[in-house]
């Protein structure tokens, strides 16, 4: 894209714009990458990386890894990492890990720096005819995380906070009778 030279108030020359690159489907291999940059002005600044593996060491996992960092002026800055793995274990199984971690620094407020973590797993299989429009079938999906948050205060101290979550679904779809076009489905979460 296109990137301008903007004079702040004391004078000196900053860039500005935005470059925003993004390859999906590299050769026909399901690869991808992003890589973008964009700055609104003194201060105010953003870098995004993304890369993506359908192959891992030849194997059926997916393998998406993604990098975020932001200035906001006098503010904060924030970066994010992620990692996240999709194994086929079989046709209509799979696997699902990820890993996430978040660092914050801030200039004001009563917190001067938190770290965020997350960690989750999720296992699904799906059984459908069709996975866009089933007509019969049964999917389930089983998937729980962990999240920690450490916080520095600005008065001294921490505090840690520590989340857990589960989550189920389940989904039957059957015809209304044998030959029919009509059907019902059911879906269950919790």
């Amino acid at each position: 894209d296109e990137a301008v030279r903007l004079d702040d108030a004391s004078g000196t020359e900053r860039l500005v714009g935005l470059a925003d690159l993004e390859l999906d489907h590299l050769g026909g291999t399901g690869r991808a990458l992003h890589v973008g940059w964009r700055s609104d002005g003194p201060g105010l600044q953003r870098f995004a990386a993304r890369v993506a593996e359908p192959m891992v060491f030849g194997q059926p996992i997916t393998a998406v890894a993604a990098l975020t960092h932001d200035r906001q002026d006098t503010l904060f800055t924030r970066t994010d990492a992620g990692l996240r793995l999709e194994v086929a274990l079989e046709t209509r199984r799979r696997l699902e890990l990820e890993v996430q971690d978040q660092r914050v620094v801030a200039s004001v407020g009563e917190i001067a720096s938190a770290s965020a973590a997350l960690t989750g797993a999720a296992l699904e299989t799906d059984g459908r005819d069709d996975p866009v429009a089933p007509r019969r079938g049964v999917r389930a999906r089983l998937e729980g995380s962990q999240s920690f948050l450490g916080e520095h205060l600005r008065a001294g101290g921490r505090r840690k906070t520590q989340i857990g979550s589960a989550r189920a679904e389940l989904e039957w779809h059957r015809p209304w009778r044998a030959g029919s076009r009509a059907g019902w489905a059911v879906e269950l979460n919790a």
